[in-house]
C-alpha cells in the first residue's frame, strides 16, 4: 500500500514563475538569482532547475493555491526590448546552462525564438 496521499507533495524538476517559494538560507546557498538574466522572466525556471540538478528537491504541493495577477502594463521598463524578448532570452539562457544534452530538443521544437532586438538571443557568458 502506498504511503502517498492525494495531498502529499510531488517531486518535479521545475516550477513556473510566480509559484516558487524557497527559504532565504537555501536561496543564498544556491547562489541567488542568475545575474546574467535580464529584468524579469525565467528566473524561477532557472532556480528550480539549478536546485534539482545540484541535488536539491523541488516539490509541488497539490493543496496549495496561488493567485497571480498580471498588470495591464509592466511596472518597469525593459529598455529597448519587449518583455517577450527578455523572457525568451532568459529562457534560452536557462536551457543552455541546465538542459545539457537536451538543448537540441528545445531547438528542434522551436525553442523560444527571439526577435532581432537580441540578435538571436545572445545569452551572455554561461560558463561557471
Amino acid at each position: 500500500m502506498s504511503t502517498q496521499s492525494k495531498t502529499s507533495a510531488v517531486a518535479t524538476p521545475a516550477l513556473n514563475t510566480g509559484t516558487l517559494a524557497v527559504l532565504s538560507k537555501t536561496f543564498w546557498e544556491l547562489g541567488g538569482y542568475d545575474e546574467g538574466m535580464d529584468y524579469w522572466g525565467g528566473e524561477s525556471l532557472e532556480l528550480s532547475w539549478r536546485t534539482w540538478m545540484c541535488g536539491g528537491s523541488v516539490r509541488i504541493s497539490p493543496c496549495s493555491r496561488v493567485g497571480h495577477m498580471f498588470r495591464p502594463v509592466h511596472a518597469y521598463s525593459f529598455g529597448e526590448h519587449s518583455a517577450a524578448d527578455v523572457l525568451r532570452r532568459n529562457t534560452n539562457r536557462a536551457v543552455l546552462v541546465w538542459a545539457d544534452r537536451f538543448v537540441g530538443f528545445f531547438q528542434l521544437f522551436g525553442g523560444m525564438r527571439c526577435k532581432d532586438a537580441f540578435r538571436n538571443c545572445a545569452q551572455g557568458n554561461t560558463s561557471f
